[in-house]
């Protein structure tokens, strides 16, 4: 039998057509869940006090480096992000690419902040732990921190602090980013309610 032939018995079969049906049906299943996976990320930042951008990044199955997944990402639209880390047709732009431990802002903070146990591949992330707010500046200029040009950008931009939360969901481990202006009220940023809320948010 050949694609979109008569067989020997009379029946059509279009095959090419059933693939096609196939492949639409996943490109829109992972529509759906990049779809999901923003506004997860966007309700999180929204509610959250302080905080004017959220990146999910995730950890890859051997473990060496984290990615951001499509979608894993929320801006508030009050807020300027320099056109070289969102605009694709810039021919500067600046991709959210992999990062290994300690590289990039993601990096640092998932290397400072996430306790893991190589045994057992388990992080802990207790309740009671406080959450830990960066300088981003002290970040990007710290001598000993290999260059990363996003890392600049983003410090560069005015995003003052940033904290990570890590999460363990089903088996993928990564963080969550939270990113909060300099100038905001830093009592009520670092407030038992407001970490509480990251923490859950984190999870969801």
């Amino acid at each position: 039998m050949t694609d979109g032939t008569e067989t020997d018995h009379g029946i059509v079969m279009d095959v090419n057509d059933e693939r096609n049906d196939i492949l639409h049906n996943k490109i829109d299943s992972a529509n759906d869940d990049v779809d999901l996976l923003f506004r997860t990320v966007r309700d999180a930042g929204r509610w959250a006090f302080g905080t004017v951008f959220v990146e999910v990044w995730a950890l890859i199955e051997n473990g060496t480096q984290l990615f951001r997944p499509n979608g894993g990402w929320w801006l508030d639209e009050s807020y300027h992000m320099p056109s070289q880390c969102k605009d694709t047709t810039m021919d500067d732009f600046i991709p959210a690419a992999p990062l290994a431990m300690g590289e990039g802002l993601a990096g640092v903070l998932w290397a400072e902040s996430v306790q893991v146990n190589p045994a057992v591949a388990m992080i802990t992330n207790e309740d009671n732990r406080r959450i830990v707010w960066r300088e981003v500046n002290s970040i990007a200029n710290d001598p000993d921190q290999p260059y990363n040009p996003r890392l600049r950008a983003i410090a560069n931009a005015g995003f003052g602090l940033a904290a990570a939360v890590p999460f363990n969901i089903r088996g993928t481990m990564g963080i969550v980013v939270y990113m909060a202006r300099e100038t905001c009220n830093k009592t009520k940023l670092k407030s038992p309610s407001n970490e509480r809320y990251l923490k859950s948010a984190a999870t969801l």
